[in-house]
């Protein structure tokens, strides 16, 4: 059973970070280097690439010195992972070295597929998410419903659960989104975000109106939003060193020196000290085992630092990480375009649970007494479902400006139906 459960983690950090592979390929390729010399850098950590690949190339090189031929060992080892991604391209791989050669334009068709693959995967995701608001606004509806009207007696703290469920599924499923295109996260902030999404109840009706909610959530907006803001600071730094160096060899610089010169104008302090090592000739992976920053500046960083030993003018490389970078950062545009209709999704919640009550605030019998729990149920619903919305736009819920506007439209909710 231990075992199903590594081999099947193991497969999909193989498929999750192909990518990243193709892309370093790429670099190799462009240099008239093959796979299997990626492979000995790999083992070598000569490359850095995701731990799951380090392994995939420790079990190469000791298949290819065992049977000493290096393309029988690439068809051995797409036999032993047969059951990723991975295990196909390699086998594509060894038939087109074996018959055509033309390897390079095998590597860069397959990169362009993988990409469009994670678009793909990103918008199935997004129509889930999607789902999940409408199914927790009629949710919500459906529970205010039986509140007023009891035909069937439900205790309190289950439908508390029900939608402070679905709300944190649709957080959990968001992060997941926001984690395949790699959104500068910081871990304290995520569990921070799920501490206090997890606590709302208790803050909501510790105070009247939700003041105690919004006062925690004042606080720890602004104890945080810094943080954030300086994470993605550091992301659009190094996009902006990569697009100057990728148009400096466009013009014919060498790579070395055009990054390093980038580097050293940077206006972040780590990555000034980082063109400062390179000029004093260490190598870039001792660098990067330096580095303390966000995931996609450090692969950004990775796959201009994998080629230095191996190519330095390759204009075709860069243009691969250039692909890359673009594709991610179109998928993120596309995503935050999405949260327009979840912000639609809210304020028809907000607008159903206030004008539901009014109409049934005209049969008082109805409504007496079941009030408070009503405008509950609003309140929860409006910030829960906005939690998505804060952490693919700020990577962080607590510190962004949505949690505010969020949470006074949802006190305003609580407010017109408990008074």
């Amino acid at each position: 059973m231990l075992w199903r459960i590594f081999h099947r983690g193991f497969n999909k950090c193989l498929d999750e970070y192909l990518g990243e592979f193709l892309v370093a390929l790429s670099a190799f390729e462009a240099s008239g280097l093959r796979i299997y010399d990626l492979f000995t850098a790999i083992y070598r950590g000569e490359v850095k690439i995701a731990n799951c690949y380090a392994q995939v190339a420790g079990l190469y090189t000791v298949l290819e010195k065992s049977l000493g031929d290096p393309h029988v060992a690439l068809q051995e080892l797409s036999r032993g992972i047969r059951t990723t991604k991975l295990a196909g391209f390699l086998r594509g791989y060894g038939d087109v070295l074996v018959t055509s050669g033309d390897t390079r334009t095998y590597v860069s068709n397959a990169l362009r597929a993988e990409l469009a693959s994670i678009k793909a995967r990103i918008e199935n995701s997004l129509r889930v998410l999607e789902t999940l608001y409408e199914s927790t606004i009629a949710l919500i509806l459906t529970l205010s419903l039986l509140v007023v009207m009891p035909i069937w007696n439900i205790p309190v703290w289950i439908t508390l659960l029900a939608i402070q469920s679905s709300g944190v599924l649709s957080y959990l499923l968001a992060f997941r989104i926001a984690r395949q295109l790699y959104y500068p996260f910081n871990r304290a902030l995520l569990i921070l975000d799920l501490l206090y999404l997890l606590a709302l109840p208790v803050l909501v009706v510790a105070l009247p109106a939700g003041l105690l909610s919004l006062l925690v959530l004042v606080v720890l907006y602004f104890s945080t939003w810094r943080i954030t803001r300086e994470l993605f600071r550091v992301e659009v730094e190094v996009v902006k060193t990569f697009r100057e160096v990728y148009s400096e060899v466009l013009l014919g610089r060498p790579l070395d020196l055009a990054l390093i010169e980038s580097l050293r104008k940077s206006q972040l302090g780590v990555l000034r000290a980082t063109g400062f090592g390179l000029s004093r000739c260490l190598e870039g992976y001792e660098i990067l085992e330096r580095l303390i920053l966000p995931q996609f500046p450090l692969k950004i960083l990775a796959l201009l630092f994998n080629p230095l030993k191996y190519s330095y003018t390759s204009t075709v490389y860069l243009s691969a990480i250039n692909t890359f970078i673009e594709e991610l950062i179109s998928t993120r545009i596309l995503v935050k375009e999405k949260t327009r209709l979840y912000t639609l999704h809210i304020l028809i919640l907000a607008l159903l649970i206030s004008a539901s009550y009014i109409m049934l605030s005209q049969i008082p019998i109805l409504v007496q007494g079941n009030t408070r729990l009503i405008g509950l149920y609003g309140y929860l619903g409006v910030v829960l479902l906005s939690a998505p919305i804060g952490l693919v736009r700020d990577g962080c819920y607590v510190a962004s400006k949505v949690s505010l506007l969020f949470t006074l439209v949802a006190i305003g909710v609580l407010t017109l139906i408990t008074t």
